[in-house]
């Protein structure tokens, strides 16, 4: 319900809306003249109202807006109308009757003034008319074709409107107000309306996104415009925002369609990518074919562009293998000029997503022996596990160290999480060229630390996890001749993440404990330097602490190096131009895990220009580490 005020005591405008265009666009919704409205009729029953509520509901039923100053008339008033199809001004002449107060139509607002001052209305409503510009227009493309649902604001304003299906709009603006005209595709246009009722607007396509340039398959690319099949490309400034240690995670949520997931919160874990939930795609790097762990050692500031492809026309050149989509990456090269630096670094902190949230030992007790206190009349052998107040206030405050061992309170949470924990991304690289050579190099280090504490155990190592990654790259593009590019590209990558020995994929034991174990169940480490044990129980009210600190240590080292080489040279025959590259690629891959179930092993593959096979060299190795031997515990209870 809508109630407004006029004119004030020194005749200047005062509106209860905080904004006069507001209001301006609720008058210019009337499209009838003057005469019309003022026999607009309305049927209205009301007894014994207040004048404001009677002002109110008359302006509900006939679409008026009232206008007025509040101290100059009673709105306390008590009135009645019984009106059948009565004439708005009729009604109105019968409620402020010998109130000293009349009123002024005009279009679809009503003005109450005192009778002595109708004529200093009609000036005020003059200015509220001169106040309002109504202007009407037609948006159309190009090539003279209405543009339905185009976007028409009023600039610095939420007042706006969609073009009808003929392009046309009406709107209610200030007088030298600027109208801003947007659609997809379109570039955005300002027009001012001053002086001007009717607009006829062109909107011109927005070149520069139709320009853009796409990679759609073995390195070739191609216009937007002229694209058929679903290709979504995201451009270097978008990825080198992302704060992930890995491209895959700088592409979350980026593309559509594009579903991201990542299962382990491990350092160096990666995040697995499916276009349309159709299964691991293809991945083709510079040109060549390459797979998700290839991707993941990227470091996302050497990406120039990501293109994804995801139907069947978009991908159909990669056959069978790009059934599932596939992604193009292709990495930054250098330009003519002078050499360019750029140093980027950035620090990420990581917490916690959700941990449960349990009551220490001291709550515990107090609400057990509420509830055993609340069930005394039904189960009186209750009261055999009643805690005295004294004990209760041990877990607490321990007055030594043998009291602080008995009677543990132990925050798991606390015990086997930091509170943040910190990762860091630095890069360097350096592009330029001549009118010969092109070069882009760079150099990366990730370094990802892990929420876990770190425990002492006496054995030489701290166990617990790791991730760092040191990348090194370099491409080089040389003009031969005119027509004639040689391209290559160095990259190599070592990887290194530490771990528990041999630990699998389900790392449930290392934080079961701030799920399962009780705060009273036992310490971790006691105060002997003993470990924790619950010998009731172990397995569901285990000793995550134990089994981190004493896990063993693990270093799993990944080192790969690849270098590919393009030939491109462009002729001209009798259809026209033609490019013809000869592709070639070694990669070899050196792969360092204690695992002494696989032996070395070593193969040797190329690929040709016509068939792209690729048959990488790996060498699998085996090293040792520190065993662990078990370590006395101790159960306190």
């Amino acid at each position: 319900m809508k109630k407004r005020k006029f004119f004030s005591n020194s005749g200047i405008l005062k509106w209860k809306m905080p904004l006069l265009i507001s209001i301006l666009f609720w008058m210019s919704l009337s499209g009838t003249a003057e005469a019309e409205v003022q026999l607009r009729s309305i049927s209205l029953r009301l007894e014994n109202v207040s004048l404001s509520e009677a002002l109110s509901r008359i302006e509900e039923a006939s679409g008026y807006s009232f206008f007025y100053d509040e101290n100059k008339i009673d709105l306390s008033r008590q009135v009645s109308v019984n009106a059948q199809n009565k004439a708005v001004k009729d009604i109105l002449k019968n409620i402020l009757f010998s109130t000293g107060m009349t009123f002024e139509i005009s279009n679809n607002q009503i003005v109450l003034v005192p009778e002595k001052k109708a004529a200093a209305k009609e000036v005020s409503v003059a200015v509220v008319q001169q106040q309002t510009h109504i202007v009407k227009g037609i948006v159309v493309d190009n090539l003279g074709e209405p543009v339905p649902g185009a976007n028409v604001v009023e600039k610095g304003t939420t007042n706006g409107i969609i073009t009808d299906m003929d392009g046309a709009f009406s709107l209610t603006v200030a007088p030298d107000a600027v109208l801003e005209i947007s659609y997809i595709g379109y570039v955005t246009q300002s027009v001012s309306v001053k002086g001007k009722s009717t607009l006829n607007i062109t909107l011109r396509e927005d070149s520069q996104a139709l320009e853009e340039v796409v990679v759609t398959g073995f390195g070739l690319s191609q216009k937007k415009a002229t694209l058929t099949g679903a290709v979504t490309a995201v451009g270097s400034e978008d990825i080198s925002r992302s704060v992930a240690s890995t491209a895959s995670g700088a592409l979350v949520g980026k593309i559509a369609g594009l579903n991201t997931r990542q299962t382990d919160g491990r350092p160096g874990a990666t995040t697995s990518i499916q276009i349309r939930n159709m299964g691991d795609p293809l991945y083709v790097i510079d040109g060549v074919q390459s797979d998700a762990g290839q991707f993941n050692n990227i470091d996302f500031n050497d990406i120039e562009s990501i293109s994804v492809l995801k139907d069947a026309s978009a991908t159909a050149v990669y056959g069978v293998k790009g059934a599932n989509g596939v992604i193009l990456i292709t990495t930054k090269r250098g330009k003519e000029g002078k050499a360019n630096v750029q140093i980027k670094a950035n620090m990420t902190a990581k917490v916690v997503s959700k941990l449960p949230e349990k009551y220490d030992a001291y709550d515990t007790f107090y609400l057990m022996n509420n509830s055993i206190e609340r069930e005394a009349c039904l189960n009186p052998a209750g009261w055999a596990n009643y805690t005295p107040a004294a004990i209760i206030d041990k877990y607490r405050h321990p007055a030594n160290a043998e009291e602080w061992d008995r009677y543990p309170n132990v925050d798991w949470e606390d015990e086997l999480f930091k509170k943040v924990a910190m990762s860091y991304n630095t890069s360097v690289n350096v592009s330029g060229g001549t009118k010969v050579v092109n070069y882009f190099a760079a150099v990366d280090f990730v370094n990802e630390g892990d929420l876990f504490k770190s425990f002492e155990n006496g054995r030489g190592y701290n166990s617990g996890f790791g991730y760092n990654r040191i990348n090194v790259r370099s491409n080089l593009d040389f003009h031969l001749t005119k027509t004639t590019k040689f391209s290559t590209n160095l990259f190599g990558s070592n990887a290194q993440r530490q771990l528990p020995w041999d630990m699998s994929d389900n790392d449930t034991g290392f934080w079961n404990s701030a799920y399962k174990s009780a705060p009273d169940a036992m310490r971790p480490v006691y105060s002997n330097g003993m470990w924790g044990w619950y010998a009731p129980r172990d397995a569901d009210v285990p000793n995550s602490a134990y089994f981190l600190a004493v896990g063993g240590k693990e270093k799993r080292t990944t080192t790969k190096m690849t270098t590919d080489s393009v030939t491109s040279t462009t002729m001209h025959n009798a259809s026209g131009w033609i490019r013809i590259q000869v592709i070639s690629l070694i990669s070899l891959t050196l792969i360092q895990e204690p695992d002494s179930t696989k032996s070395p092993i070593l193969s040797i593959g190329y690929n040709n220009p016509v068939v792209q096979t690729l048959v990488p060299l790996i060498v699998n190795y085996t090293t040792l580490c520190n065993s662990t031997m078990p370590v006395p515990s101790a159960n306190m209870k």
